[in-house]
């Protein structure tokens, strides 16, 4: 063995938090996604005319409301629910990458019982 030292280098690297998207973008990047989810949910069912998209926003939650008639519903929700939860994966990730959590509400009928 050789009386040399065994130097270890090291660097040192500041991580940095990324600065989050500013207010006006964030409201431009909410009407494009109500845009997008409208236009994809108009493509998927029978009555597109049936279908609006509003949105309301939180501190850093986006509400995405979705209105439609009881007969676009089935293939709005799709088959165990598979079509509405793709649809949430997706604008979820999306938003994620704006700065801002989402969530699709779709609306509720009751079954009348005759």
């Amino acid at each position: 063995m050789s009386n040399e030292e065994n130097v270890l280098k090291v660097d040192v690297v500041k991580i940095t938090k990324r600065n989050s998207p500013s207010k006006p973008d964030q409201e431009n990047d909410r009407e494009f996604i109500r845009q997008l989810l409208e236009n994809i949910i108009k493509e998927l069912v029978s009555y597109p005319e049936d279908i609006k998209v509003q949105f309301s926003c939180g501190e850093r939650t986006t509400v995405f409301q979705v209105e439609c008639s009881q007969r676009n519903l089935g293939q709005l929700i799709g088959t165990k629910g598979k079509t509405i939860q793709g649809l949430r994966t997706i604008f979820q990730g999306v938003t994620a990458r704006k700065g801002f959590r989402s969530i699709i509400e779709i609306p509720y009928f009751e079954n009348k019982a005759t």
